[in-house]
């Protein structure tokens, strides 16, 4: 196969991959809808019944699972109502495939799987997970929403974070680095919903506020109505309009103190194992 035959075969597989990604997440939202209406009172498919069916199924069942992975002395890192993480020895592999298949034979359903070299967590909905090289990251670390897989779930919120961490845990670039080098503002920049709207300095910003952390900054964003602060937004600088040239006033420190209260929150720093990548 030469060149031009091998680009024109990764490119059908990347449009085959998007279709495929698009009717699963489709799916997956019209399946989340329906199950959500099941206990929406004022739905026509309001239906206690199969809400607590489908709950307690599911959780029954992942809990059966547990229980023959613990029994085979495996650990259970953490589990919900769609799969668990295990902590297992190389040794313990066979075993725990064999377990695995008698379950999905006994229950009807089928497994994903996905090893991880490396695996932090906050809690079951937050975590950054490494596999070859390759970060999965859940909850408010992550740039896409569990819904849709895109980024139409989220409001960014300082993505510059998550992207050194990822590169920290996978490669081990150094967090002060990525955070310096990067010169895309709309890394560094949260996106808030402020019901009623919000001002900063007594100017008006709108329902949607945008802004980064600045060393030159000393105020915080306000509720119109109330006046209370909008939270998180101390020693920050409005960017409801995006700059043509990289702010000089960006606190790099500020995103860099972040990322170390992530890494003590995700479990990978704790008061025995002090910060060392600076």
């Amino acid at each position: 196969m030469n060149r031009i035959e091998l680009e024109l075969k990764l490119a059908d597989l990347k449009h085959q991959y998007s279709q495929l990604f698009a009717e699963d997440k489709g799916k997956k939202i019209y399946l989340n809808g329906v199950s959500g209406k099941w206990s929406d009172p004022w739905s026509k498919m309001y239906s206690p019944w199969n809400t607590v069916h489908m709950n307690l199924t599911g959780q029954l069942l992942i809990l059966m699972l547990a229980e023959m992975l613990t029994c085979q002395g495996m650990e259970i890192i953490s589990a919900n109502t769609d799969g668990l993480v295990v902590y297992y020895k190389e040794e313990d592999e066979e075993k725990l495939k064999y377990w695995i298949k008698y379950w999905e034979e006994m229950t009807g359903f089928v497994l994903e799987n996905a090893e991880y070299t490396k695996y932090y967590a906050r809690d079951i909905n937050a975590y950054f997970a490494v596999k070859d090289n390759d970060v999965k990251v859940k909850g408010p670390y992550s740039e896409v929403g569990s819904q849709s897989g895109t980024q139409l779930d989220n409001n960014p919120n300082m993505l510059i974070c998550s992207d050194a961490i990822k590169l920290y845990l996978s490669v081990g670039k150094p967090i002060s680095d990525t955070i310096l080098e990067c010169k895309d503002i709309t890394r560094f920049v949260v996106v808030r919903n402020v019901k009623g709207g919000a001002c900063f300095q007594n100017q008006y910003l709108g329902k949607v506020v945008r802004w980064y952390y600045s060393n030159k900054s000393y105020d915080y964003i306000q509720y119109v109505n109330s006046g209370n602060k909008v939270a998180d937004s101390d020693n920050c600088k409005p960017i409801m309009d995006l700059p043509d040239k990289f702010p000089d006033d960006l606190d790099f420190n500020f995103y860099i103190k972040k990322c170390v209260d992530i890494l003590y929150d995700i479990g990978y720093y704790t008061k025995e194992k002090q910060v060392s990548f600076f």
